[in-house]
């Protein structure tokens, strides 16, 4: 993990390093920059409030939340869970579970079955890291069910032995062990494996069954967590599972509406990320009627709130290093109030600078965005283009779902009718418009 003191580097590899899109910032607190107070509609009281906390406290009369949360992509979601994960660890509040879905099966294999696997695979997980038993009758329940099939059974210590475990561990206590391990679960659901057939075609046709174990567990679970002084009720936070977008009236239907019990059904509360387009989505109207929602909007930039965004960068690399004069300021403009866009088009522009051991010139910027800029202009439909140059993109047509999605289209503060086409396709556009 980087170290504290290398930040705002001054190195043109380290910095290269700290403006990488994969660079994880969840648990480097001096780099996440707080903008609660720019982003006017996403006030975190509210979602606090979703989740039944009232003067610090969970409120047992509140019940268990089910909330969707969403945002474009690189908005800045999965930082701002990782932050509510944290922020939500308290005694009195919640015992959470953070998970990226991708962690522990591939997006492109998930079924609507695999969210119970999911969830007790990463409770599993998570427990074990705090020493809390997870053995309960619940689980043990649901355990002997997928170890009755012979075939289930004879996989899994097959698996386990090819990965050097122990067959004999292979039991109730032993499958759910395993099952928690991340890439466990990935190795046997990510492919047509008996275990996961199996299992599947199980939850899918005992729901009812499944869903009553599972909150059996939990009322064992909670107590334990309770007694350890860790939380008063148990949120699940679920992240990666807007990448089911491309299928998304199959998977997304399937997930949250008609197979909707394996989530409103469990006494826990669960937070689950989807992308910006679904809200408005006329098609997942029936699924959105169920659940709760809360959207991360995109940042507007003007004069007051530059400063601020700037700090994405200069808490990551030194500004007289790199920058010329007002050049940063350019580069934030141009990013559209999204995070990721900001560090890609300085990671365009340090690389087009450093070979030449220059700073970051405003003509180096200015050919950034319009090489970044270029690049979404041509991967943009003409009918696409003709409703950005139009301004009509107001509606839930499905053109424009799909501009919403790509971040051709921006959306601020979750107000329908304040969207914007992106600022690096601007010059690529017959009207030109402003983020201001």
């Amino acid at each position: 993990m980087p170290d504290k003191q290398t930040y705002p580097v001054k190195e043109i590899f380290k910095a290269l390093n700290a403006l990488r899109l994969s660079f994880e910032i969840a648990d480097i607190d001096h780099l996440y920059v707080n903008f609660d107070s720019v982003r006017s509609d996403s006030s975190f009281g509210s979602l606090m409030f979703k989740l039944g906390i009232l003067d610090n406290k969970v409120n047992e009369e509140a019940g268990n939340a089910k909330i969707l949360y969403t945002g474009h992509t690189g908005s800045g979601k999965s930082t701002e869970l990782h932050k509510l994960h944290h922020r939500l660890n308290k005694p009195e509040q919640y015992f959470s579970i953070y998970l990226d879905v991708d962690d522990y099966i591939q997006i492109s294999d998930f079924k609507s079955e695999d969210l119970m696997v999911l969830l007790i695979a990463s409770l599993v997980n998570a427990l074990q890291e705090k020493g809390i038993d997870y053995d309960v009758p619940g689980l043990q329940m649901i355990a002997n069910d997928w170890l009755s099939d012979s075939d289930v059974s004879e996989e899994i210590k097959s698996k386990l032995d090819t990965e050097g475990g122990v067959s004999a561990e292979v039991g109730t206590g032993g499958l759910l062990k395993f099952f928690s391990a991340k890439a466990f679960i990935k190795s046997v659901f990510s492919y047509g494996s008996q275990t996961s057939t199996t299992v599947r075609r199980k939850i899918q046709e005992k729901q009812g069954d499944y869903i009553n174990a599972f909150n059996l567990a939990l009322i064992d679970i909670k107590k334990n967590i309770r007694r350890a002084g860790l939380g008063q009720e148990i949120v699940f936070i679920l992240d990666g599972l807007e990448k089911l977008r491309w299928d998304r009236y199959d998977k997304y239907t399937e997930t949250f509406f008609q197979n909707s019990r394996l989530i409103n059904d469990l006494n826990c509360s669960l937070i689950c990320c989807v992308p910006i387009d679904t809200l408005y989505d006329s098609k997942m109207s029936l699924v959105l009627s169920t659940y709760e929602h809360f959207t991360l909007p995109l940042i507007p930039i003007n004069d007051q709130t530059i400063p601020h965004f700037s700090e994405i960068i200069t808490r990551r690399i030194d500004e007289d290093t790199f920058f010329e004069t007002g050049v940063l300021e350019y580069c934030v403009r141009q990013s559209g109030g999204s995070p990721r866009q900001l560090i890609r088009i300085v990671d365009t522009c340090l690389m087009s600078a450093a070979p030449n051991g220059s700073k970051i010139s405003m003509a180096i910027a200015e050919k950034a965005c319009k090489k970044i800029g270029l690049d979404i202009r041509r991967r943009l439909t003409s009918p696409q283009i003709d409703v950005l140059e139009k301004g009509e993109y107001e509606d839930a047509d499905e053109i424009i779902l799909d501009l919403l999605f790509s971040l051709a289209l921006m959306e601020y503060n979750g107000e329908q009718n304040n969207r914007l086409p992106n600022p690096l396709l601007l010059p690529y556009l017959t009207n030109a418009g402003s983020t201001e």
